[in-house]
């Protein structure tokens, strides 16, 4: 690798996650791109916290289901208890999340998390979309 290839990839924006997770982008990228947010950073030496990024609806629903999507598929409180504990042996969920979903099925039902997705439900909402 040459001199001025080595020095370009080295000039990286790091933006860092409240769990460690780091993202760095080619400043020149950032600075064509972004040039108003380029400024700010470079004024500031301050880090910037990601809480998370908002995808389509669909999107989510149809490749990353959450356990709302999940329970929607049940008939009975039982079922999303099965879902529940499953979700939680597999660490897909915390124990505090388990508890919170777990109390709201027992309080308010599963009808409480939306209309029922029965058989047939993406295709009929989604269609041809994917």
């Amino acid at each position: 690798m040459g001199k001025k290839n080595k020095e370009k990839s080295l000039k990286k924006v790091i933006i860092d996650s409240k769990k460690g997770i780091s993202i760095s982008y080619n400043k020149e990228d950032i600075k064509k791109k972004l040039p108003h947010l380029f400024n700010e950073l470079k004024k500031s030496n301050q880090k910037i916290r990601i809480n998370g990024i908002k995808d389509s609806n669909e999107i989510n629903e149809l490749f990353n289901p959450r356990v709302e999507d999940f329970i929607r598929r049940c008939s009975t409180q039982e079922e999303a208890y099965e879902i529940l504990d499953f979700l939680l042996k597999r660490a897909e969920i915390s124990e505090k999340e388990y508890n919170n979903l777990k109390k709201r099925v027992k309080n308010e039902g599963i009808e409480n998390f939306g209309e029922k997705k029965t058989w047939g439900y993406y295709e009929r909402k989604y269609g041809d979309k994917r």
